[in-house]
């Protein structure tokens, strides 16, 4: 999973990483090892990431019930 999405410890279980696609465009994708997956795209990575994290966390929560 590591290979795949290098960033850890942004959300429990969750798996991130970033990829600039084209110049000042990027996309920051995550995934858990169940197979779910968010992503995002835009031109600040940054805010990409904590927008994935939010995304994934609501995820989760909703499947916790």
């Amino acid at each position: 999973m590591l290979k795949r999405y290098p960033i850890e410890g942004e959300l429990d279980g969750w798996y991130f990483r970033m990829e600039e696609t084209s110049s000042s465009a990027w996309l920051v994708e995550g995934s858990d090892v169940w197979g779910r997956n968010v992503s995002r795209s835009g031109g600040d990575p940054d805010a990409l990431l904590a927008a994935c994290v939010a995304d994934a966390a609501e995820r989760s929560s909703s499947i916790r019930g």
